[in-house]
This record gives C-alpha cells, sequence and structure tokens, in this order.
C-alpha cells in the first residue's frame, strides 16, 4: 500500500539542517493496481491462449512480474487483438517501473476496448505520474474519476496528492476533504491535510488532523509518524520521540520517521541516539546521507562531549 505523507520539516534551532521530504511515491501496489482476472474479462480465449493467460495472473499475485510478461508474450503471439492480455502484461510493466511500454499497452488495450477505459486510465495516470508528465496524469485521473465514480476512495487520494507536486494545495485539500467521507481512506486524508498544513506553517492544525488520523486508526504508522513532525516544529521534543517510536514500532521502513525522531534526539541533546537514527534512516534511504550528516553535525556542535566520543563516526 502506498505511503501517505510522511511531513518534512525543519528544525528550529540553529545551525539545525531541514529534514528531507519523505512523500512516497503515488504507485499503486498489486492490492491497488487493476488488471482482468476473472473468466468474464476474457470469454473468447482458446484453450491455449486461456491456460497462459491464467498462468500470468497467478504469477501476477506472486509479483513474479518479468516471468508474467513472458506468459503474456506468449499468450499476445497467439491473440494479438486481445486488449485484456494488454492491460494485463500493462500492468506487470508498470510495477517493474517501465512506464513507456506500460502506457504504449494500455494504449493499445483502448483501443482494442474502449469500454475498459476506466481501468486504463486510472492505471496510465500512475504511468504518467512516475515519468514526470503531470497535467497528463491530472487528465487521466479526471477521466478516470468521471468514468468510474465507485473508485472514489483511492481516486481522491491519488488525485489530491498529484495536485500537491503540482503546487496546487487548495485543489488538493479539496480532494481531501471529499476522502473524509470514505472511512477507508479517512486516516490517510487527514494525514495528507496534515501535509498541507504544515507546508504553510500552519503547525497547531497540523497537530490535530495527524492527531484524527491516529484516532481514527490507531494502527496508522503514518499518523504517528506525521504527529511526531508536527510536535517538533512545535518544540515538543519528547513528545515526538514518543510520537515516532511508536510510528517505527509500527511500520520499521520508513526512513522520515527515523530521520525525525534523530532530529528530536539532537534538540536534546541526545547524540548518540540522533546518530543511531540518522544511520537508520540512511540504511533504509541513501539519498538522506547529507541531511542526516548535517543533522548529526550539528547535534555534535552543541553537545561538544560526545562528540568526542570515538564510536560516534556517521556511517
Amino acid at each position: 500500500m502506498r505511503k501517505p505523507a510522511i511531513i518534512a520539516i525543519a528544525l528550529l534551532l540553529a545551525a539545525a539542517p531541514p529534514l528531507a521530504a519523505s512523500r512516497a511515491a503515488d504507485a499503486p501496489d498489486s492490492g491497488q493496481l487493476q488488471w482482468y482476472a476473472g473468466p468474464n474479462a476474457r470469454p473468447h480465449f482458446p484453450p491455449a491462449v486461456e491456460k497462459l493467460v491464467s498462468q500470468g495472473i497467478a504469477l501476477m499475485t506472486r509479483h513474479e512480474w518479468r516471468t508474467a510478461i513472458a506468459k503474456f508474450d506468449q499468450a499476445l503471439r497467439i491473440m494479438p487483438g486481445a486488449a485484456a492480455i494488454y492491460e494485463n502484461r500493462a500492468a506487470c510493466y508498470q510495477q517493474l517501473g517501465k512506464f513507456e511500454r506500460a502506457i504504449a499497452d494500455y494504449n493499445r488495450a483502448l483501443r482494442l476496448a474502449p469500454e475498459m477505459a476506466p481501468v486504463v486510465y486510472e492505471n496510465r495516470a500512475y504511468c504518467y505520474k512516475g515519468l514526470g508528465k503531470l497535467p497528463l496524469a491530472l487528465a487521466d485521473f479526471n477521466r478516470a474519476l468521471e468514468l468510474a465514480p465507485q473508485r472514489k476512495n483511492p481516486l481522491l487520494l491519488s488525485r489530491g496528492r498529484l495536485l500537491v507536486d503540482m503546487g496546487e494545495m487548495k485543489k488538493a485539500e479539496e480532494d481531501f476533504n471529499k476522502a473524509l467521507t470514505f472511512r477507508q481512506i479517512r486516516a490517510q486524508a487527514y494525514s495528507e491535510l496534515a501535509y498541507i498544513a504544515i507546508g504553510r506553517g500552519d503547525f497547531p492544525s497540523c497537530l490535530s488532523l495527524a492527531s484524527n488520523a491516529i484516532r481514527t486508526d490507531p494502527r496508522f504508522a503514518d499518523g504517528w509518524a506525521n504527529r511526531g513532525a508536527c510536535q517538533i516544529a512545535l518544540g515538543r521534543y519528547r513528545h515526538a520521540i514518543r510520537d515516532l517510536s511508536i510510528a517505527i514500532a509500527l511500520d520499521p521502513a520508513v526512513p522520515a520517521a527515523y530521520l525525525n525522531r534523530s532530529a528530536a534526539y539532537a534538540a536534546i541533546g541526545n547524540c548518540p541516539k540522533a546518530l543511531n537514527d540518522a544511520n537508520a534512516a540512511v540504511r533504509l534511504a541513501p539519498d538522506r546521507a547529507d541531511a542526516a550528516r548535517r543533522l548529526v553535525a550539528s547535534c555534535q556542535r552543541r553537545s561538544p562531549a560526545p562528540a568526542a566520543d570515538p564510536k560516534l563516526k556517521f556511517m
């Protein structure tokens, strides 16, 4: 499942470095990505094609995307006009990050079977976003919402996140507020609204919105992580450490949670723990190394005694 936004903040301390953003890429995982799996989606397949497609779909459910593509390739050599096979192969390419190939297959599927438009537009939107073609992604999300209003749950969140990336914060807020009406995605919507609040410097609202996410789903790790970031922005460092520790216990694979907790430890002068968390963040996300290094260095400048400890070395 795609992670909601983890808030990027700047420590409100002299010489403290800004923390890097950690809004996860908005791409569907195998539980959200749509493909044609049921027998009604392929009623005219001859036995040989049916066997290959069934094998390909089974491989998709196991996330064996490359092997599934090979099965669909074989099926298309026998039946090159099968739109559902192109759509399924496109979904595999999409999961592998081969967005251009995915888009080409989605386009073929759409030409062959216009009735597949709702699925194609939704999936293709993620591909365009992955390529940085944000206006094309927005157009596809808009079409998908028009054609498949029953898919509002994921589409409102996805379009809202895209609008944030495009700097359209007011429109994004409208989508997230609409998303609050759906219980299944309410916690995620609150987190996205918290992200927007802290971006405009409204830290109390950020804290309130992240708290709403936690109340909606106490096991939602990103709610705790986002509230921890809000706590740091308000100078409530020990509260932040508590919230971020819960977030890490619920999901130990979010680098921004470690980086933000490292910032909180640095703010109270606990450089060894700040270093440990900075290293944990970099192990998960090597692109955070510079931010983590600056953060630890700022802690050591404020706390000269720990800095002399030879064990305090950044990885």
